[in-house]
Protein backbone atom coordinates (compact mmCIF):
# COMPACT_ATOMS: atom_id res chain seq x y z
CA UNK A 1 0.00 0.00 0.00
CA UNK A 2 1.42 3.56 -0.86
CA UNK A 3 0.02 6.88 -0.02
CA UNK A 4 1.03 10.15 -1.83
CA UNK A 5 2.04 12.53 -0.15
CA UNK A 6 -0.59 15.33 1.00
CA UNK A 7 -3.38 12.52 0.46
CA UNK A 8 -5.51 11.02 3.16
CA UNK A 9 -5.66 7.43 1.50
CA UNK A 10 -3.42 4.47 0.85
CA UNK A 11 -3.73 2.61 -2.45
CA UNK A 12 -2.62 -0.50 -3.99
CA UNK A 13 1.00 -0.25 -5.47
CA UNK A 14 -0.23 -1.19 -9.05
CA UNK A 15 -2.80 1.82 -9.26
CA UNK A 16 0.19 4.11 -9.65
CA UNK A 17 1.67 3.88 -13.47
CA UNK A 18 5.09 5.10 -12.27
CA UNK A 19 5.52 1.72 -10.43
CA UNK A 20 4.37 -0.65 -13.50
CA UNK A 21 7.72 -1.35 -14.68
CA UNK A 22 8.84 -2.00 -11.39
CA UNK A 23 5.98 -5.10 -10.63
CA UNK A 24 5.92 -6.66 -14.01
CA UNK A 25 7.47 -10.00 -13.79
CA UNK A 26 9.23 -11.39 -16.54
CA UNK A 27 8.38 -15.42 -17.27
CA UNK A 28 10.49 -17.66 -15.13
CA UNK A 29 11.10 -14.85 -12.68
CA UNK A 30 10.74 -15.81 -8.91
CA UNK A 31 7.25 -14.24 -7.35
CA UNK A 32 7.37 -12.55 -3.67
CA UNK A 33 5.01 -13.81 -1.37
CA UNK A 34 4.06 -13.75 1.96
CA UNK A 35 2.91 -16.49 4.17
CA UNK A 36 -0.77 -17.55 3.90
CA UNK A 37 -0.86 -16.36 0.13
CA UNK A 38 -1.99 -18.59 -2.29
CA UNK A 39 0.41 -19.64 -4.72
CA UNK A 40 0.16 -18.40 -8.53
CA UNK A 41 -0.90 -20.35 -11.37
CA UNK A 42 2.07 -21.59 -12.74
CA UNK A 43 4.61 -21.40 -9.96
CA UNK A 44 5.41 -25.02 -7.87
CA UNK A 45 6.84 -24.62 -4.51
CA UNK A 46 9.85 -26.83 -3.67
CA UNK A 47 9.86 -27.56 0.13
CA UNK A 48 13.33 -27.27 0.61
CA UNK A 49 13.65 -25.21 4.45
CA UNK A 50 10.47 -27.47 5.06
CA UNK A 51 13.16 -30.56 4.28
CA UNK A 52 16.45 -29.09 5.95
CA UNK A 53 14.33 -28.68 9.11
CA UNK A 54 13.24 -31.65 9.07
CA UNK A 55 16.02 -33.66 8.59
CA UNK A 56 17.73 -31.45 11.25
CA UNK A 57 14.86 -31.57 13.79
CA UNK A 58 13.38 -34.77 13.06
CA UNK A 59 14.18 -37.73 11.01
CA UNK A 60 17.66 -37.56 8.83
CA UNK A 61 16.77 -40.57 6.62
CA UNK A 62 13.43 -39.21 5.31
CA UNK A 63 14.76 -35.33 5.36
CA UNK A 64 17.52 -36.21 3.03
CA UNK A 65 15.52 -37.79 0.98
CA UNK A 66 12.83 -35.11 1.03
CA UNK A 67 16.08 -32.20 0.45
CA UNK A 68 16.80 -34.63 -2.55
CA UNK A 69 13.22 -34.11 -4.25
CA UNK A 70 13.20 -30.35 -3.18
CA UNK A 71 16.54 -29.42 -5.16
CA UNK A 72 14.97 -30.90 -8.60
CA UNK A 73 12.03 -28.27 -8.27
CA UNK A 74 13.93 -25.52 -9.42
CA UNK A 75 16.23 -26.76 -11.79
CA UNK A 76 13.26 -28.54 -13.44
CA UNK A 77 11.19 -24.97 -13.55
CA UNK A 78 13.70 -23.65 -15.00
CA UNK A 79 14.40 -26.13 -17.64
CA UNK A 80 10.63 -25.27 -18.87
CA UNK A 81 9.30 -29.18 -17.28
CA UNK A 82 6.87 -27.88 -15.20
CA UNK A 83 5.10 -31.67 -14.90
CA UNK A 84 8.80 -33.37 -13.79
CA UNK A 85 8.63 -29.83 -11.32
CA UNK A 86 5.14 -30.92 -9.70
CA UNK A 87 6.03 -34.27 -9.38
CA UNK A 88 9.67 -33.36 -7.52
CA UNK A 89 7.51 -31.04 -5.70
CA UNK A 90 4.61 -33.53 -4.56
CA UNK A 91 7.42 -36.19 -3.85
CA UNK A 92 9.56 -33.34 -1.54
CA UNK A 93 6.06 -33.23 0.22
CA UNK A 94 5.54 -37.00 0.77
CA UNK A 95 8.92 -37.13 2.29
CA UNK A 96 8.27 -34.31 4.20
CA UNK A 97 5.37 -35.67 5.66
CA UNK A 98 6.93 -39.23 6.73
CA UNK A 99 10.09 -37.35 8.50
CA UNK A 100 7.57 -35.34 10.31
CA UNK A 101 5.29 -38.18 11.48
CA UNK A 102 8.13 -40.70 11.88
CA UNK A 103 10.19 -38.41 13.99
CA UNK A 104 7.27 -37.01 15.90
CA UNK A 105 6.44 -40.45 16.89
CA UNK A 106 10.06 -41.87 17.75
CA UNK A 107 10.19 -38.44 19.87
CA UNK A 108 7.30 -39.21 21.65
CA UNK A 109 8.60 -42.68 21.84
CA UNK A 110 11.90 -41.57 23.27
CA UNK A 111 10.12 -39.15 25.80
CA UNK A 112 7.48 -41.92 27.13
CA UNK A 113 10.90 -43.80 27.31
CA UNK A 114 12.64 -41.92 29.87
CA UNK A 115 9.84 -40.68 31.67
CA UNK A 116 9.08 -44.38 32.06
CA UNK A 117 12.73 -44.79 33.33
CA UNK A 118 12.70 -41.94 35.75
CA UNK A 119 15.46 -39.76 33.45
CA UNK A 120 13.50 -36.50 33.32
Amino acid sequence: MLQREGQTNWAPLSSFPEFAPLLSVAPGQPVAMSPGQPIPEGTVPNYLVHSILLTLCFCPPFGIAAIVQAAKVDALLAGGNQAAAKEASAGAKKWCIWALVIGAVFNILLIALKFYEGGF
